[in-house]
């Protein structure tokens, strides 16, 4: 009796400790954003990549969109989440003064991209969000949209 109440317990947290932690679904990305996962190299937008970023977020899924028009402002997206999450947003800091940012808090952590063997930086926002959808906001005129990198809660 002792050993299957006692194996009970066992599985009962081990039950809970994975529900905790369960992976984060993406689903129904607009913008013909993919997924993709963090690491040196990934697509930032279009043909841009990541080249340096905080080794917390490595591995993590991201979302990146294609640039589009250098005209026109780096564009909003959505994407659905299935649990709980934390998203940080990689942010050209070029245009992040006029990136509407409200709810977005701005971390101390920072990235580099890389367009045509020349260095930018990203400054990294955060915001928790309950499973359903994420909107992403759109970045200033003649700068690349925003990648969002998701984590679980």
């Amino acid at each position: 009796m002792k050993l299957s109440k006692l194996m009970f317990c066992a599985f009962s947290a081990v039950a809970i400790a994975s529900s905790a932690f369960a992976e984060v679904k993406v689903s129904d990305v607009t913008a013909k954003g993919k997924e993709a996962t963090l690491d040196a190299g990934v697509t930032r937008s279009g043909v841009f990549t990541v080249k340096d970023f905080p080794e917390e977020l490595k591995g993590l899924k991201c979302i990146s969109v294609p640039r589009g028009s250098h005209s026109k402002a780096g564009g909003t997206f959505s994407f659905k989440i299935s649990a709980p999450a934390t998203v940080y947003l990689f942010v050209d800091v070029r245009g992040e003064k006029k990136t509407k940012l409200e709810g977005w808090e701005k971390t101390t952590l920072k990235a580099i991209w890389v367009a045509n063997k020349r260095d930018y930086p990203d400054a990294i926002y955060k915001k928790d969000f309950e499973a359903g959808t994420v909107e992403i906001p759109a970045n200033t005129a003649a700068m690349i949209p925003c990648l969002a990198v998701i984590k679980s809660k």
